[in-house]
């Protein structure tokens, strides 16, 4: 989806799943 979303994924290991089950909330992910 996003260019820093792999980057993203590798740094948290813990947060793919999520991102996995719901791209759409891929968003919420990358809010503190």
């Amino acid at each position: 989806l996003y260019p820093p979303y792999i980057a993203y994924q590798q740094s948290t290991s813990r947060r793919i799943p999520l991102v996995m089950l719901a791209p759409g909330r891929s968003l919420d992910v990358f809010t503190p």
